[in-house]
């Protein structure tokens, strides 16, 4: 399966290494299902939720996990690996204002459909 299947295969072991990191950070609630961050990607056209970039999309926690978020589907957002590396471990409302300003970071919160900024 694993050869015939590989991008699915790499997605499997990438949501695994995720939930793993999740418990290792004792997030409190870590039910993220591969479906749920399927609807996600689709929801924002498989696109960064910070720059629109497409590419590489990798999942970010909007409250970092380092900072008592949880691995749930409404902690997550789409981000191309430059924002997401850039971002780290900051809060995303916070990392925005900083990184564009408070003009654009509330272009970029008002753009995306993430309902806990």
């Amino acid at each position: 399966w694993e050869q015939n299947n590989p991008e699915r295969h790499r997605e499997i072991m990438r949501q695994a290494r995720q939930r793993r990191r999740a418990r290792l950070a004792a997030a409190e609630i870590n039910d993220l299902t591969s479906d749920q961050w399927d609807q996600i990607q689709a929801a924002y056209d498989f696109r960064c939720v910070y720059c629109s970039e497409r590419g590489k999309i990798t999942m970010d926690h909007v409250v970092p996990l380092a900072l008592g978020g949880n691995h749930t589907a409404d902690n997550i957002v789409p981000a191309c690996q430059f924002c997401n590396g850039s971002k780290h471990a900051h809060d995303a409302l916070e990392w925005l204002t900083r990184k564009f300003g408070p003009r654009k970071a509330k272009g970029i919160l008002k753009r995306s459909e993430y309902e806990h900024w």
